[in-house]
């Protein structure tokens, strides 16, 4: 089997046990395995498929580890989300796109390392895993982290963030998981290498302990820093 297409087998709740994907496998379509609740087990994907598609794995029931090899250069949106697979997660090292949702609701542990090709990381892609911790570095070329992107990781220890970043979302209307870092609260260092203060829309880091820690950023430029929306809500910059 070379393509299993859209929707294969969706919300097949009868069917249970492991999955083992076929290794001549080119093509995964959107939401092929999305809501299989009794599937168990870890996820590997094939190597010459190079596209997560939408929703592939979301809502499943597979409990194990992921292994996906450095070919794979897109992640669509809510590719695993909503499944409880665990263990480190260990993005392909030529990743370009980390879409909206596409990890949301995991329960993966130890240190993020986020790929050098990655340019844009999407609205809620890693909320609600609580078990990430350590400094996570945002990669050089990185221009904007959406809304929620990484809300709920509240074992997160420290951010670096990049030269490039031009912008940190916020979306009211998602309450708990809005901000871009809400209620990460183990946060205790935040680093800023850009001169130019990324535009950060209120509310982003809300939970984070803002007067614990001293926001690091180029020496010369705490004013504007300090005088810009998002950055001036930290106590000691």
């Amino acid at each position: 089997i070379e393509v299993i297409g859209w929707g294969a087998f969706e919300g097949c709740r009868g069917l249970y046990g492991e999955l083992r994907l076929p290794e001549n496998l080119k093509s995964l379509g959107q939401a092929a395995f999305s809501g299989l609740v009794n599937m168990v087990g870890s996820i590997e994907i094939p190597q010459q498929v190079t596209t997560i598609e939408e929703l592939t794995f979301s809502g499943s029931g597979f409990n194990g580890t992921l292994t996906l090899h450095d070919g794979i250069t897109s992640i669509g949106e809510g590719a695993f989300s909503g499944t409880a697979l665990k263990g480190e997660l260990h993005l392909p090292k030529n990743l370009e796109v980390i879409s909206k949702e596409s990890f949301c609701g995991c329960d993966f542990s130890g240190t993020l390392v986020i790929p050098k090709t990655v340019r844009q990381i999407g609205a809620k892609a890693f909320a609600y895993n609580w078990r990430l911790m350590g400094t996570l570095e945002i990669p050089e070329g990185v221009l904007s982290i959406g809304s929620g992107a990484f809300a709920q990781c509240r074992m997160l220890e420290g951010v670096i963030f990049p030269e490039s970043l031009e912008s940190i979302k916020y979306e009211p209307s998602w309450g708990e998981d809005g901000g871009a870092f809400q209620n990460c609260f183990g946060i205790g260092r935040i680093v800023c290498k850009g001169k130019i203060p990324a535009y950060v829309q209120d509310g982003c880091f809300n939970g984070v302990p803002k007067d614990n820690f001293t926001l690091e950023v180029p020496e010369g430029y705490e004013a504007q820093y300090q005088a810009a929306a998002g950055w001036r809500e930290f106590k000691r910059i």
